[in-house]
């Protein structure tokens, strides 16, 4: 991908004017938890919640767990707590890479053909006094929340019986990220034999991928606002990578315009030939800055506007391509 930055000369009287012009972006991060002696929060989360129960039976409420992690994670002394100390679940055993954890409230009937993970009590408050539900380590270590914020279920049906899904389990608790079972998608049956309106076991009907991470150059270039004809000006050349992962085979090309010729530049550029100046820049990790200044002369007999363009290009994936 290529970045692109423009310089412009305008002729003022007997003068050039020089307006820089750039851009800046960025693009999300996509981290993958690893477990490292301790479990990092967001390595499991709470990923759906039937608090309105079934059709068969609004007690016949269940929540789901997922192991967002490449590893698998012992769940054993982990704790699952609503803020009023009703349902308070001792979790045993273990769940899988990339796994699921079903919790499935007073008997195995609750989603009757997928076998619980575990089996708690207490009910779930409905709304208008919606739970707050947190996920405790065996170090007492916050790992994952579910409407934290309070007030109401962020997302769920209590009439449709459609459960409340996480979108991106990778994202954090908040109102925008859950939503109801979209009624199509379903995973597992009621303790009557017919299709829950959730995903049990499964992924999530609302589930949406995290952003792939990527590269994302930016250029820019600083000189002095006026110069006349004949002059000789220094000017300066910035790249850094903003992006989340590094921008691998990086080139950084300087095109001068005509009326404007090369003395030098700090570093010296892998080539040049005619107006254009190439640095070769190889692999730029992230948050690193290169900076180049360059020097050339304007000719006696130049007129404006003149105009360069500076382009990075890079062999990485960008999705932002105007800074």
């Amino acid at each position: 991908m290529s970045k692109y930055g423009k310089l412009s000369l305008a002729l003022v009287g007997s003068g050039l004017l020089m307006i820089v012009v750039f851009l800046l972006g960025r693009t999300p991060l996509r981290a993958e938890p690893r477990l490292q002696g301790t479990v990092q929060p967001g390595a499991v989360v709470i990923n759906e919640v039937a608090w309105m129960g079934t059709t068969a039976d609004y007690n016949d409420e269940w929540m789901e767990l997922y192991n967002t992690t490449s590893h698998a994670i012992t769940l054993t002394g982990w704790t699952l707590q609503a803020t009023d100390g009703t349902p308070n679940i001792t979790l045993s055993g273990s769940i899988p890479a990339h796994g699921y954890f079903l919790l499935e409230r007073t008997n195995d009937t609750t989603v009757n053909n997928i076998p619980a993970d575990q089996i708690y009590t207490g009910a779930l408050e409905n709304n208008p006094n919606a739970e707050r539900l947190t996920l405790y380590s065996n170090t007492s270590q916050v790992i994952d929340t579910a409407n934290a914020n309070g007030g109401d279920w962020p997302a769920g049906d209590n009439g449709t019986k459609s459960s409340m899904e996480r979108i991106n389990p990778l994202a954090a608790d908040t109102d925008a990220n859950w939503a109801a079972n979209d009624g199509v998608t379903r995973n597992g049956q009621d303790a009557n034999g017919d299709p829950l309106n959730g995903t049990p076991q499964a992924q999530n009907s609302q589930y949406q991928p995290p952003a792939t991470p990527t590269a994302d150059l930016s250029v820019a270039k600083t000189g002095p606002l006026t110069t006349t004809a004949g002059d000789i000006i220094t000017y300066q050349l910035t790249m850094s990578n903003t992006g989340d992962i590094t921008a691998t085979a990086t080139w950084l090309t300087d095109t001068l315009p005509a009326g404007v010729t090369f003395l030098n530049s700090t570093p010296t550029p892998s080539t040049h030939a005619g107006q254009q100046l190439v640095w070769q820049l190889g692999d730029v990790p992230t948050t690193a800055l290169h900076l180049i200044t360059v020097t050339a002369q304007v000719s006696a007999t130049a007129t404006g506007p003149l105009v360069n363009h500076i382009t990075a290009t890079t062999t990485a994936t960008e999705t932002v391509t105007g800074n």
